[in-house]
């Protein structure tokens, strides 16, 4: 038989073993293009108005980084902000190795929760629901350094439309990310020889809670007398809180030059009562130079849904103007903590012999009046009636004056007419009347310089739920039992007849 024409065949060993080549080769070429891939990739936003795209200060931010920042996310399952602010740092990680990403489920893993909380100071509760809250959603940090990022810090929800929201994660982290990198940190001073709270003092009046606060967020607390102007050069920003002596007029010129020099100063100037009145704080004219006049008077609130019950008026809810230090606390939004004052003396406005406009950021309703005779405050039982001589509302009770300075600086000055605002009270209220303890470290924020980051820009607003009317509701009741049930049953009996004209018998053997 002539072998021509026959194709050669192969040893059933042979073919076997260039099988298994084949599939090996293919195997380590699979692998080699997966390492390829996870090693030069590209990310892709496909989304509307580059949703999660970085801006080029964020990735200017990140190309900073020498060393890892670690990123904590304290987010439940059925919390809606944790799978956007997981897309956001897919972008942070994408472009730079050094971001490390951590989650914890506070609900479904108790242990490792309990130890972030207890690593970095976190206060922590339970809901209605039985869901663990805490003060941080997200903790970013480096070495020894934090930064804490609320729920509230992730997303504006739009003024009047509450099924609109602005995106605020890239702007948050990178907030954060800059303050645990940056060498510099803000030394926040608090005046001392006046009778003020101490730092030390956990008491419900003391300071403790707002200094523990402020050293969470990286800022350096210290107290100090101020005997001369040489005395705050290590600060950043002056805490005035609560003083129950005046301060003299040296303490007083030291004060405003602190100012002029570009520093921050806050006040908490709650009313001291002294027999026959309230005593003089010394700070009459540093104030009035800046456009803000502080009477010698005490705030009643008569507003019923502003008061709270029991306290004679004199513990209320204020209302906040719109402004970058309360952004947050603004009324319109109906999910933001309340602010709520306990003894507030009124301010006003005054002409500055330095051309400064000072600008409100709390005030009392148009039915209040700032009580002046304070002979029989002690035997009150009830909301005292108003004097003649009483001012009438509404007032300020909280007041920012800015002056620009020579080289780019500014000096600001915040007063808040009550001290409750930075003692302990105000920062173990629940969160939904935390609003003043907020105020504080916002306005410290403010005053450091950390208040807002404008070279992050603004995402889109997108649409945070579904605005669903009685008559909608109805529609789609109808679309479910009617419409969707009835198109089914049509289209079963169409098939039916259809059948039943062909006899049953399929097309394909029809004759």
């Amino acid at each position: 038989m002539s072998a021509q024409g026959s194709s050669p065949v192969r040893a059933p060993g042979r073919g076997r073993l260039l099988d298994v080549l084949a599939v090996a080769a293919a195997f380590v070429a699979l692998v080699l293009v997966n390492v390829v891939a996870a090693r030069h990739w590209k990310r892709i936003d496909a989304s509307a108005g580059g949703r999660w795209t970085l801006s080029a200060a964020s990735l200017a931010t990140l190309a900073a980084l020498d060393e890892p920042v670690h990123v904590t996310l304290l987010f439940g399952a059925s919390d809606p902000l944790g799978q956007s602010v997981r897309h956001t740092l897919e972008a942070y990680t994408a472009a730079s190795r050094l971001v490390e990403v951590e989650s914890v489920d506070p609900d479904r893993d108790p242990l490792a929760f309990e130890d972030v909380r207890r690593r970095y100071t976190l206060e922590a509760g339970r809901t209605a629901d039985g869901r663990v809250v805490s003060d941080a959603s997200i903790v970013v940090s480096r070495g020894d350094r934090a930064w804490f990022i609320a729920s509230s810090d992730l997303v504006e929800v739009a003024s009047g439309d509450e099924m609109r929201a602005r995106p605020r994660e890239e702007r948050a982290l990178t907030t954060a990310i800059r303050r645990v990198i940056s060498g510099d940190r803000t030394v926040a001073c608090f005046s001392a020889g006046h009778g003020e709270a101490s730092v030390d003092d956990s008491g419900a009046q003391g300071l403790e809670a707002f200094a523990t606060t402020l050293k969470k967020s990286n800022v350096e607390v210290r107290s100090v007398a101020i005997a001369g102007a040489g005395a705050l050069a290590p600060c950043s920003l002056l805490v005035v809180a609560a003083p129950r002596v005046a301060f003299t007029k040296p303490e007083a010129l030291a004060l405003d030059a602190f100012a002029r020099a570009g520093h921050g100063v806050f006040l908490a100037l709650g009313p001291v009562l002294a027999e026959g009145g309230i005593v003089e704080t010394g700070l009459e004219a540093f104030l009035e130079d800046r456009g803000i006049g502080i009477d010698a008077t005490l705030v009643v609130e008569t507003t019923a849904d502003r008061v709270v019950a029991g306290s004679r008026g004199l513990r209320f809810r204020a209302e906040v103007a719109e402004h970058p230090v309360t952004t947050g606390l603004a009324e319109s939004l109906a999910t933001r903590p309340l602010v709520v004052l306990d003894l507030a003396r009124s301010l006003r406005h005054v002409a500055s012999p330095r051309g400064v406009a000072a600008v409100d950021l709390l005030l009392s309703s148009a039915q209040a009046f700032a009580l002046r005779d304070l002979r029989d405050v002690g035997s009150w039982r009830d909301v005292p009636p108003r004097g003649a001589s009483d001012l009438p509302g509404p007032h300020p009770l909280a007041m920012l004056a800015e002056e620009r300075l020579e080289g780019g600086k500014s000096s600001r000055v915040v007063v808040v007419g009550s001290s409750a605002s930075v003692e302990a009270r105000s920062f173990a209220e629940p969160v939904q009347s935390r609003g003043a303890a907020f105020l504080s470290e916002s306005i410290v924020a403010f005053l450091g310089g950390e208040l807002p980051i404008v070279d992050v820009p603004e995402k889109q607003e997108i649409a945070a739920g579904l605005r669903v009317t009685e008559e909608a509701r109805a529609s789609i009741g109808r679309y479910v039992l009617l419409v969707v049930p009835g198109a089914f049953a049509a289209l079963g009996l169409a098939i039916a007849w259809l059948r039943r004209s062909r006899g049953g018998v399929p097309r394909e053997k029809q004759p």
